[in-house]
């Protein structure tokens, strides 16, 4: 089953501006192009301007960050570490508001020998990681809701 609107088209979405309330630029750039991407490629779903939409998708950046993975050891010369990456999503139709639990996206790396600048690259790809997962699992959440609400939908009309 693919999420569709009760009269079997594809559903318009936009997704907005993604809030972040200055935990980290960047995490804030690859959310929104990982959210925009989940939503394109989701099933039923139809990426497009807020103008043209018929729900539109608000999505908040929670929390983000970067420490040594469980059981990892620091004196280790490659290290584990784990980004985390916590979303919650709004949708905006003319029924209402619904609001997605929060979601976590992770994205692990090791240190690597060298610079600071290395680690930070690595550090990065893992962020891009973690928010293409949290990003996939918000959408995921949001299909479901959305075809739960068809379901019923269809289930009471005459």
């Amino acid at each position: 089953m693919s999420a569709r609107a009760p009269d079997g088209e594809m559903i318009a979405i936009a997704v907005a501006p993604i809030r972040e309330p200055g935990l980290d630029l960047d995490a804030g750039a690859d959310v929104t192009r990982a959210v925009r991407l989940a939503v394109a490629r989701a099933a039923g779903f139809r990426l497009v301007e807020e103008s043209d939409a018929d729900r539109v998708l608000h999505v908040e950046l929670l929390d983000v960050n970067s420490a040594l993975a469980p059981f990892a050891e620091p004196s280790l010369r490659a290290a584990q570490y784990v980004v985390r990456l916590t979303l919650r999503g709004t949708l905006q139709d003319e029924h209402g508001r619904w609001t997605s639990p929060a979601v976590v996206g992770e994205g692990r790396f090791l240190s690597t020998p060298g610079g600071v600048e290395q680690l930070d690259g690595a550090n990065r790809r893992a962020l891009e990681r973690a928010a293409q997962q949290a990003a996939e699992r918000l959408v995921g959440t949001l299909r479901f809701r959305v075809e739960q609400r068809a379901l019923t939908t269809t289930s009471t009309s005459p």
